[in-house]
């Protein structure tokens, strides 16, 4: 999206937590007719342990670009998948969209993963602890990535996983945001330019 004079903006959709479900590809799909984003991230648990056939007619079903990473219940043969696709593949890689860095992360976390300069979005299957990682329990964050946020200071850290902890809070100057499941019609909006918006949006579509 092209604004004002020198002026820019990416709009990005940001997803988590398909689980495989018709649901949550229903939502996406309607995410995209109703915001017309330039982007879609997808941030893990694409599938429900596989298959990996499910995880490919998903993103062959997407017209729009898409970067991904990998989830804890997303199985060998979804990553194998996604390691394939060098547009989609986001695991342990660092790609550039329109004027922004984006770095995502593999599930696992992996803390010899050498960082760029310069990160705009850093994409995690798994929050910070302390934002967006709050159960019943405690809060379940990796402390890690409380680290990389501290020392890389990203605009923008995009995490899943928490279905219970959708939300969008701050660490520092990071902007950190769980779109919530995809699954249950979640997710979420970013207009960034010289500025990151961030919005929480929820399907109307019928599910």
């Amino acid at each position: 999206m092209a604004w004002g004079s020198g002026d820019w903006l990416t709009r990005i959709l940001a997803v988590s937590d398909i689980h495989g479900s018709r649901s949550g590809s229903l939502a996406v799909r309607d995410f995209i007719n109703k915001y017309s984003p330039d982007l879609l991230i997808v941030c893990g648990d694409i599938t429900h342990f596989g298959p990996a056939s499910w995880a490919r007619d998903f993103f062959n079903s997407i017209h729009i670009p898409v970067m991904a990473v990998n989830g804890n219940c997303d199985t060998n043969d979804v990553i194998a998948l996604l390691g394939k696709d060098t547009d989609r593949n986001l695991m342990n890689r660092h790609r550039q969209f329109q004027k922004l860095e984006i770095v995502g992360l593999q599930h696992p976390l992996d803390d010899s993963f050498e960082f760029p300069e310069k990160i705009d979005i850093l994409v995690s299957h798994v929050p910070p602890k302390g934002c967006n990682d709050f159960i019943r329990a405690g809060h379940i964050g990796d402390m890690w990535l409380n680290q990389v946020i501290e020392e890389r200071k990203p605009r923008l850290l995009i995490s899943g996983h928490v279905h219970e902890s959708r939300g969008i809070c701050t660490l520092g100057r990071t902007i950190c945001l769980n779109p919530g499941p995809a699954k249950e019609g979640f997710g979420a909006i970013i207009d960034i330019g010289e500025d990151v918006t961030p919005k929480l949006v929820e399907t109307t579509a019928k599910l």
